[in-house]
């Protein structure tokens, strides 16, 4: 068990002294109204690495928010189902940085050219609609 003061995570999903769920709320709303209340919030799981979540997911420990791209293979096979979010609070981006004091070298434009045409397949094949801006 985590104790509260230990908890890194921004948001917990909250369930109530009699069992009734009170959603995904964020780690600070919960600590306070668990103060109120008297009563330590009991912090089942708290993962930080794609492998171990879609582990225990694909166990039906727990449930997740991932990324689409992040399990499509085991949505496809069947092992796992995914529900899209409508209104989601969070958004997914995956920037290529370069410097601006610093011409791009060779290599760098190499990497470039590979990684494009891979996030344009991944962009094309994914299960729910993603784009790719090149600015």
């Amino acid at each position: 068990m985590i104790l509260n003061e230990k908890i890194k995570a921004s948001e917990v999903e909250l369930t109530g002294v009699n069992g009734e769920s009170l959603g995904i709320v964020p780690t600070k709303e919960a600590l306070a109204l668990a103060k109120k209340l008297k009563v330590d919030l009991d912090i089942q799981y708290e993962l930080d690495t794609l492998t171990l979540m879609k582990a225990v997911a694909l166990a039906g420990i727990a449930h997740t928010i991932l990324a689409i791209p992040a399990v499509a293979d085991e949505v496809h096979s069947g092992a796992l189902t995914a529900t899209q979010l409508d209104t989601p609070s969070m958004e997914t981006r995956l920037m290529i940085a370069t410097s601006l004091n610093r011409a791009l070298t060779h290599a760098g434009r190499a990497v470039l050219q590979q990684i494009r045409p891979v996030l344009q397949q991944s962009i094309e094949s994914a299960v729910i609609p993603l784009h790719m801006r090149l600015d």
